[in-house]
């Protein structure tokens, strides 16, 4: 129940369920960190 690190916008949570939709186990883990990365990945934070 910790607040969230990331402040998602609307580009981001657009890429979120393009992540989740293409990296499963990242749901399915409810892994931030492996989010963050995929995110990083798709170059919309970091």
């Amino acid at each position: 129940g910790a607040s969230s690190p990331l402040c998602k916008t609307k580009e981001q949570e657009e890429v979120l369920e393009i992540a989740i939709a293409y990296y499963p186990q990242v749901n399915e883990w409810g892994n931030q960190q492996s989010l963050q990365l995929v995110m990083e990945d798709y170059k919309v934070i970091g």
